[in-house]
This record gives C-alpha cells, sequence and structure tokens, in this order.
C-alpha cells in the first residue's frame, strides 16, 4: 500500500526560510536547476509583490520527508490561486515535486485549495511553466484545463570547448561576424572583461547596469519600478552569497559600456539582466561580452547557457534552441483578470 502523502499549508511568509534547508535538498534531489525555484527567490518574491495575496505556500511529506513544494498565494477575494512569484520579474515558475509522488502530490495540492477555500469554485492560473516541465501535463489532467503558450525561451547546449562552441554550435555567418566584431573592437580600443561575484563586489557595482538599463528607453525605466529594483538589490547579493550570482561588464578605454547579470544553479548559467549604453551598442559589446561569459561557463564546466524568456535575434545568433513558455488556467476565472508576463525585450538586450 503506497504511503499517504500528507499536505500542510503554510500561511505565514517566514515559513519560505523555515522550510529552506529541506526545499533546497528536494531541488537538489529532482535535478532543478531553474534559479526562479529556490526559498530565496520564491519568499524574497512574496515580500515585495505579494500585495494582499494571501501566502499559500503549501508543503507534501511523506512518512515525514519532503516530497513537494507548491509556492502559491491566493487573491484577497479567495478564489483565483498564482504562483507566489511575480512573473514580470521571473523567466520560469513552477510547482516543486518529487516524480515518484507528482500524481498523488497534484490531488493533495487541489485538495488542499478546495478545502481552504471552503469552495469548489476556484480558479487557478499557473504562469509562466517552461514546456519541458515535467508537472505541466499531470496539472493539465488533473484540472481539466488547457495550456496555452504565452512566450519562448531559448538556450544553448554547452560543448567542452570555446572552439567547439565557435564552430559546432554557431552558424558559420553568425560565427564570423561574432569573431570580426571582436577582432574591431579589440584592434580599435583597449578592452577589459569585469567578472564581480561576491556579494559586496555585486552589491556596490549593481548601479552602472541600473543606470545603463534605464537609460536605454522610457519603457525601462518605467518597468523598473522602486519595488522592482529594492529586490533586485537585495536578492542579487544574498543569491551571490550562495554562489549563485555574477555580474559582468565590459569596459572600452576604461568605462563600462555593457553589462549582464546571470543567475547560476547546478549546471545551468542564465543570462538574467542586461543592458548597454549608447558606445557599447555601437560596438556590439553586450554581444561580445556574451562571449566571454560563455567561455568562462564552458571553463567552469556548466552545460547549458540559458538566456530566458523571449525570441530576440541575437540569443539564436549565440546558437541557442526555442522552447515554449505555457500560462495554464483553469476552473473559476472570474474576476482573475490578466497579471501579466514579463515583457520580454525589457530585461535583456
Amino acid at each position: 500500500m503506497a504511503n499517504e502523502i500528507v499536505a500542510e499549508v503554510h500561511p505565514d511568509p517566514a515559513d519560505y526560510w523555515v522550510l529552506a534547508p529541506e526545499w533546497k535538498e528536494l531541488l537538489s534531489q529532482i535535478g532543478e536547476t531553474s534559479p526562479f525555484l529556490t526559498p530565496l527567490w520564491v519568499g524574497l518574491s512574496y515580500e515585495y509583490f505579494g500585495g494582499e495575496r494571501l501566502s499559500f505556500l503549501i508543503s507534501l511529506r511523506e512518512r515525514g520527508r519532503l516530497v513537494g513544494i507548491a509556492p502559491l498565494a491566493i487573491g484577497p477575494r479567495g478564489n483565483t490561486v498564482r504562483f507566489a512569484v511575480d512573473s514580470r520579474l521571473t523567466d520560469y515558475a513552477d510547482l516543486i515535486l518529487s516524480p515518484a509522488a507528482r500524481s498523488e502530490c497534484i490531488a493533495r495540492i487541489l485538495e488542499t485549495i478546495k478545502d481552504f477555500t471552503g469552495e469548489e469554485g476556484f480558479g487557478v492560473v499557473l504562469e509562466p511553466i517552461r514546456g519541458n516541465s515535467p508537472n505541466l501535463l499531470a496539472l493539465e489532467q488533473a484540472l481539466g484545463g488547457k495550456s496555452t503558450v504565452i512566450s519562448t525561451h531559448l538556450a544553448v547546449k554547452l560543448p567542452k570547448s570555446l572552439d567547439e562552441f565557435l564552430y559546432k554550435s554557431l552558424r558559420a555567418e553568425d560565427r564570423k561576424s561574432l569573431l570580426r566584431k571582436e577582432d574591431r573592437l579589440m584592434r580599435s580600443h583597449e578592452v577589459e572583461v569585469e567578472c564581480l561575484a561576491e556579494p559586496m563586489e555585486v552589491s556596490e557595482n549593481f548601479d552602472d547596469l541600473l543606470w545603463m538599463f534605464v537609460a536605454e528607453s522610457a519603457e525601462r525605466k518605467s518597468f523598473l519600478t522602486p519595488e522592482r529594483e529594492a529586490f533586485l538589490r537585495e536578492v542579487m547579493p544574498l543569491a551571490a552569497k550562495e554562489n549563485a550570482c555574477r555580474l559582468y561588464y565590459i569596459r572600452v578605454d576604461g568605462a563600462r559600456v555593457a553589462g549582464h547579470l546571470v543567475l547560476e544553479n547546478r549546471d545551468t548559467v542564465l543570462v538574467y539582466m542586461s543592458a548597454e549604453g549608447a558606445v557599447g551598442a555601437e560596438l556590439s559589446a553586450g554581444i561580445l561580452l556574451l562571449k566571454s561569459i560563455t567561455e568562462n561557463a564552458i571553463e567552469r564546466g556548466f552545460s547549458w547557457l540559458d538566456f530566458g524568456r523571449g525570441g530576440e535575434a541575437y540569443k539564436r545568433r549565440m546558437g541557442a534552441k526555442e522552447g515554449k513558455v505555457y500560462r495554464l488556467a483553469a476552473g473559476n476565472l472570474a474576476g482573475a483578470g490578466e497579471e501579466g508576463g514579463k515583457p520580454e525585450n525589457l530585461m535583456r538586450l
């Protein structure tokens, strides 16, 4: 007889941190590589952007062992359940479930939602979920809902060497263009790449990236609200403390002209936030900095370079292949509204 899965609701946001050690262990056990499913990211997201929503974190245990985490939040009217993160700042969200217990965990989650709301007429809007999520089909079947594509994401499988990346992962025309731009820049200017990985370094040098980010367009300036900026300023040094964040800049003739903020988890480097000044754009400095980041990732043994959501052409020129990102909506969605996905062309080049 199968062991029963026991679900518990944690309405106190402090429980994100109480459960953190077991949560991290579960992520490690299932091989999850997304930095957006960690207790640090989800917990701080809820603290900053939960608003009137109630924390609806569900833990699932089998014989006392944690086998599932559902990082959810429920609307103030108590009838719409979403992921606890802000989808505008988060590339991917998901449930965190042990494969052997997936179906039963999902059944327990839905029962728990029903018990909590006191009615069957609740709605579920879960986004953004990657198309390769092992939970997506199981959720569709359990909820009787249909997923819809809301975005794309692109990633490249990293080979064992930079030469292999250049000559096998890239198309010939893209490789020639990249190397030609690099040669022109190196011949005409003094170039330096900075890699900042210590928490204090990330914190003290974040201003230049944010300044370039908001200077690129009025839309970016409007997007980076004080709350979002405060969240990023807090979460990134904390991620660096866990060896999960690096800040890269490229200097041309002594001045920083482009930067990329990357998040690292297990075998994956994710390019999260990018910006370049006018000089950097003219010199294609942001793309050339990506080449250095790729080389660094290969040298340190990473298997994937993830460019996150959005189908920008430069990602394909870096050898990235496309996947889909979905929204799953089911149940009573009256008044659910549209939370809106992350603006794909804002966080990156």
